[in-house]
């Protein structure tokens, strides 16, 4: 039992480590590129988002590379807003 106790936390380090390595970046020019209706932040915010960016690491990358692709289709500005 304390080996896979043991195996878990190591997983489970190396998941946060890899997170936060990827938070910092997502943080500081990534939120740009995949959220552009959030353009930016003051340092106050996004220290606040950095832990779940770590938590949520594999969902905000592919949110990310999505974005980053040529062919992606970006949304105008014109459908951002309420039609009524």
């Amino acid at each position: 039992m304390a080996m896979i106790t043991s195996v878990l936390l190591e997983l489970l380090g190396i998941y946060m480590g890899c997170g936060l390595v990827f938070g910092v970046f997502f943080v500081v020019r990534g939120m740009r590129t995949a959220y552009p209706q959030a353009p930016g932040g003051t340092w106050g915010f996004k220290i606040v988002i950095l832990p779940g960016c770590a938590v949520f690491w594999p969902f905000l990358l592919g949110r990310w590379l999505k974005h980053r692709a040529p062919n992606s289709e970006k949304p105008d500005q014109h459908s951002l807003k309420i039609k009524k």
